[in-house]
């Protein structure tokens, strides 16, 4: 069962990058760095972490403060050493990449994802050609609020036989969504 709704960190390290001995706790499992403050690029040695579940470093937009990045590294850097993930919140975080190169990077590295919480990332670009998300079957939670796909409901929705939670509130989705897309499936 995905932590979905946990509690967020909330600490105050306010105006200062992810320190790079973090990467050197390799027996972390289950990191909280939400809200803490951080600012800079998401720390590229994360990827050395190949316990982790869950990595949480999102954080609520406050004009004040200045948002983690994941530029340079990118998803794929980031993600691609790692394989128990389980749920990834990166809600706040600016990431400089294609919706198409995001999927792909996440459905090839992380198999057993099953929330995905990406709100608020400037996320840009058309999502109906991502079929490479199929790769994630245990997928439960998209949450993809406040960012600009300006694409059609795409109909790969249908396909996620675990989803449950669907956040896409003001996220340049446009049309409709189809029955289909709703319907509990059995097997």
């Amino acid at each position: 069962m995905p932590f979905y709704n946990k509690q967020k960190a909330f600490n105050r390290f306010q105006f200062l990058e992810i320190p790079y001995g973090f990467s050197n706790l390799t027996n972390l499992v289950y990191p909280n760095l939400s809200n803490a403050g951080f600012t800079g690029q998401v720390l590229m040695g994360i990827s050395r972490l190949t316990r982790l579940v869950t990595l949480d470093v999102s954080m609520h937009y406050f004009p004040w403060l200045t948002s983690l990045k994941l530029e340079n590294p990118n998803m794929k850097m980031l993600v691609g050493n790692l394989r128990e993930p389980r749920e990834l919140y990166l809600d706040g975080v600016i990431v400089s990449a294609t919706v198409n190169l995001l999927w792909n990077a996440l459905s090839s590295s992380l198999p057993k994802l099953q929330v995905l919480s990406m709100t608020n990332c400037y996320l840009s670009g058309p999502i109906e050609s991502c079929s490479s998300l199929m790769n994630i079957p245990s997928l439960s939670v998209i949450k993809l609020d406040d960012n600009n796909l300006s694409t059609t409901v795409p109909e790969f929705f249908a396909r996620f036989s675990n989803l449950t939670i669907m956040h896409l509130n003001s996220c340049g989705l446009q049309g409709v969504f189809l029955d289909k897309i709703f319907q509990v499936q059995t097997l």
